[in-house]
């Protein structure tokens, strides 16, 4: 499902019912490696015909062709911002957003603005983040307040994408 600029845009039709997941982060980075836990743990219990799910090091322009053809996107990654295990999830609003500096790496707003821009359409969507406490050297070894923080990260998606509580979509 990776479109990209060269491709026709997707036709002002509605998106696709799928809700596109992408855990973000670097792995070798403990704590970093949130994002892309978080996702395969959802990987391994969603259904694939409903919930499309990528990991990724970091946010590339190339997956703005993947969110405007979904439904919803939700982005899962870790953050310096909050206390270490404290886990956030908020909607974010493409509508007040300008277009800014489009980068070879990106932010989840910035990409939406992205697809918006390039593709006609930005899909409602939500961050996960978890404060992470830890950005050392660890393959995958997150610290023990991000750990216990998987589950609870996993269920909170689960209820976004079965109760499809992200509506609003925004168009161009």
């Amino acid at each position: 499902m990776h479109y990209n600029a060269a491709d026709p845009r997707p036709s002002a039709s509605p998106a696709t019912d799928r809700v596109l997941v992408i855990g973000y982060g670097n792995t070798l980075r403990s704590d970093d490696a949130f994002g892309p836990v978080v996702a395969d743990r959802l990987r391994q219990i969603v259904a694939a015909d409903r919930v499309h799910v990528i990991t990724c090091h970091q946010l590339t322009p190339e997956l703005a062709g993947d969110i405007a053809v979904c439904e919803r996107v939700i982005f899962i990654d870790a953050s310096l911002a909050s206390p270490a295990g404290e886990l956030a999830c908020r909607p974010l609003d493409v509508a007040d957003m300008g277009t800014g500096a489009l980068v070879h790496s990106l932010g989840p707003d910035q990409l939406l603005v992205l697809a918006r821009l390039v593709y006609g359409r930005a899909p409602p969507a939500m961050l996960v983040t978890v404060g992470g406490l830890s950005f050392e050297l660890g393959d995958r070894l997150l610290s023990p307040p991000v750990a216990a923080a998987v589950e609870p990260a996993v269920e909170c998606i689960r209820e976004q994408i079965d109760l499809r509580a992200i509506t609003r979509d925004v168009r161009a």
